[in-house]
């Protein structure tokens, strides 16, 4: 639940959404005030149940699961293009 602050990139925005702050990548004065900011309370807080609830939407037993899928189903294609006489 701790309050985050990421680079403004897209992967991270689609991952921290609204439960993260964000700054500029290479701007470091940017940086400095982001994290200042909440350090001092001079910056708004996201709340706790945000934070949390975005949280709670990565699991790593759901991690784990999503890569055995995604390499079940790559030994089922390269089994199936085996059978077929594709590399």
């Amino acid at each position: 639940g701790a309050e985050v602050v990421a680079s403004e990139l897209p992967v991270l925005r689609e991952v921290g959404g609204e439960a993260v702050h964000f700054a500029p990548v290479a701007q470091v004065e940017r940086w400095v005030d982001a994290v200042c900011g909440l350090l001092e309370a001079r910056a708004p807080a996201i709340p706790l149940a945000t934070r949390l609830a975005r949280a709670a939407r990565f699991r790593w037993e759901a991690h784990a699961h999503t890569v055995l899928t995604a390499y079940q189903e790559l030994l089922r294609e390269q089994r199936d293009g085996a059978r077929r006489g594709l590399p």
